[in-house]
């Protein structure tokens, strides 16, 4: 992987008294990266008469099909009344029998696989079923392989984010840290490189896989691990009793060892929801004959709601606002098409931990015994993991998620620990 990350950081820093504000700017941009593809997707081929692609060619046949109503099981005769298109009479003469044209004989053949439409192509490809092409079998479809994948350097990545930092040293018994930052990441595919050269999936659909290999940018979209908002905040605060300290400052040592020397820590951490997409279905193949890649919105324009909603799906949660009206804004690829990438967004992060340490003097010098209780995820808050998200329309219990994002075991919920320690 060639990746030429580009690190432009600008630091203002404003000092007044204990306190500093940073910002600063991080950009990193990848070119020729990696990415995994398959070298025998089938060809594209383009009719020389009519100058019309296939792609184009099939997406004009099913939609005719759809909007006349025909299905799988439609009789032969309902198709004699589909018009003419110019790349199937010319790239399949031979489909022409039984009182149909060319046309309506592969589009009866297409619509018999529904949604798998790249089944049908292979039929005709490679078994001449309903018929070969002008070119003979294996026009399309490599004849050694069905698929071959294999890793080119054809990726592309770009991350851009603003960070802004508010720090108060440590001074008078207390230190704080506070950071924001506002980003976009961006590519073509958010996997790693290693795995199986199919393996590269996230919730159905490919994306660490190029649905079309002839067209990369197709795949270009929201980063799966792209976070646009995010904050964390830590301080550290000793209470202001025992000796030396703003209250009781001139107690005796005995009730010093109990009100002095307590302290109160926390960690704050909160981000925007993680970006995820709706795959296409369990068994269909529309465009690449191994992958299968996401849905399509039936309006571009129109996304469904999305917002946690406790028990929404078979008593689990969803990130949809109605997980069964958003099923109506979605429809399967067609040939040539490979889905929306990462359109939608889920639960993020977040979470509170807090330590409450006391420690006692020991009368020697810089020995102290310590006590510490922490509390992870003190706030028992749930967030849901859209990796663990039943994504694919057909199946059941759609817009459900399965998992958590857990902070401090697997199951998340709230943790505690407590510590005893000799210090000197």
């Amino acid at each position: 992987m060639s990746e030429s990350p580009t690190l432009c950081q600008t630091n203002c820093a404003d000092t007044t008294g204990n306190y500093t504000v940073e910002a600063g700017y991080v950009g990193r941009f990848g070119r020729d990266m990696l990415m995994r593809r398959d070298l025998a997707m089938p060809l594209n081929l383009v009719d020389p008469a009519s100058r019309m692609d296939y792609f184009t060619a099939a997406q004009t046949i099913i939609r005719a099909a759809q909007a006349a109503g025909l299905t799988a099981s439609s009789p032969a005769a309902v198709y004699a009344g589909l018009p003419a298109v110019a790349y199937w009479q010319n790239m399949f003469p031979a489909a022409a029998a039984g009182g149909l044209t060319a046309t309506q004989a592969m589009t009866r053949a297409f619509m018999q696989n529904d949604p798998d439409w790249i089944t049908a192509l292979y039929d005709a490809d490679t078994a001449c079923s309903p018929a070969c092409s002008r070119f003979g079998p294996y026009a399309y479809f490599a004849e050694q392989y069905d698929s071959l994948a294999a890793i080119s350097s054809i990726g592309r990545s770009n991350y851009n984010g603003l960070n802004i930092t508010l720090r108060r040293r440590y001074a008078d018994g207390l230190q704080f840290d506070f950071n924001y930052t506002l980003a976009k990441s961006e590519d073509m595919g958010s996997q790693v490189e290693r795995g199986s050269g199919f393996g590269n999936f996230s919730n159905g659909g490919a994306t660490g896989f190029l649905v079309n290999s002839f067209d990369p940018e197709l795949n270009y979209g929201t980063s799966d691990f792209d976070v646009r908002h995010q904050i964390n905040a830590n301080w550290l605060a000793e209470l202001p009793f025992g000796q030396g300290k703003r209250f009781a400052g001139g107690v005796g040592n005995a009730l010093n060892q109990i009100i002095g020397d307590w302290s109160v820590a926390s960690l704050w951490r909160w981000t925007s929801g993680f970006p995820f997409s709706v795959a296409n279905c369990r068994s269909c193949w529309a465009t690449n004959w191994n992958v299968q890649g996401n849905a399509m919105l039936v309006d571009p324009n129109r996304l469904p709601e999305t917002k946690t909603v406790e028990n929404a799906v078979n008593g689990r949660p969803s990130p949809f606002a109605n997980a069964a009206d958003a099923l109506t804004y979605f429809r399967r690829q067609l040939p040539g098409e490979q889905g929306l990438r990462n359109p939608f967004r889920g639960d993020g992060y977040f979470n509170i931990d807090l330590s409450l340490s006391k420690s006692w003097r020991l009368g020697i010098a810089d020995h102290r015994l310590r006590f510490r209780w922490d509390v992870f995820n003190v706030t028992d808050a749930a967030k849901f993991d859209v990796a663990q998200l039943t994504n694919t329309p057909d199946r059941t219990g759609f817009g459900r998620y399965n998992g958590t994002l857990a902070t401090c075991d697997a199951q998340a919920g709230r943790c505690m620990q407590f510590a005893l320690r000799y210090e000197f």
